[in-house]
């Protein structure tokens, strides 16, 4: 039996919530989680710091208004918990979402969840995290620092919603390695350009040890606006 369904189990044969009797949420980002949309009370607590956050759908990009019908949350409900089975309420309004603006200091001081899939040891930068309340029973995925390159890596592959805890994170290499890009070099009038692969991260204005086809290693300047 999976955790959700388990945490479900323990607390009843039949367990059931209802969506929230609010007209209008406000997010904190653009994620719009179990907690915001349903009544999680009658859950023991350790199920419903579990389930709160779970991530069940997303405003979409450019916008910060969408509007759901109340059909449209349940079956979005359930598809997260099937386990979980929702009564009816009185107010069958459609529910409106709005997204504030982001702060400026996006993830200064809080704790933060990935907004799109991650592979295993991909470099993790603060355009893939949003802002989150910080839950104190939730465990964070695992991350690792490589200190002589200053880049946060996956330890494993992440899901969108993952939450990673208090967390901060700067941009990400402007190269990563294994990039494939072009070594130009430049004598006079002649201009040579031939593939490398880079075999570390790298920041413009920066450098970086790639290798050619013939196993050639070189250690190369990072051109200003690479990667961007």
């Amino acid at each position: 039996m999976g955790l959700l369904p388990f945490l479900l189990a323990a607390a009843d044969s039949s367990v059931t919530a209802g969506l929230t009797p609010a007209s209008e949420v406000a997010l904190a980002g653009r994620q719009i989680r179990l907690g915001d949309v349903a009544d999680l009370s009658g859950l023991p607590p350790a199920a419903q710091r579990r389930l709160a956050p779970r991530v069940i759908a997303a405003v979409p990009a450019g916008r910060s208004r969408i509007a759901l019908t109340r059909q449209a949350l349940r079956g979005l409900v359930r598809r997260s918990v099937p386990g979980l089975t929702l009564r009816a309420g009185a107010n069958e309004a459609p529910l409106i979402f709005t997204v504030g603006e982001p702060a400026q200091d996006r993830l200064a001081g809080t704790c933060a969840e990935v907004t799109r899939p991650l592979a295993a040891g991909a470099a993790v930068s603060d355009e893939d995290l949003v802002p989150v309340p910080c839950y104190g029973a939730a465990a964070p995925a695992e991350l690792r620092f490589n200190r002589l390159n200053r880049v946060l890596r996956t330890s494993g592959p992440l899901a969108a919603g993952t939450y990673l805890g208090r967390i901060s994170v700067g941009a990400a290499p402007d190269v990563d390695k294994g990039d494939k890009l072009s070594l130009v070099v430049t004598a006079g009038p002649v201009r040579v350009s031939r593939a490398v692969v880079a075999m570390q991260p790298g920041r413009a204005g920066g450098r970086l040890f790639v290798r050619d086809s013939e196993g050639n290693v070189t250690s190369v300047p990072v051109a200003a606006g690479i990667g961007k």
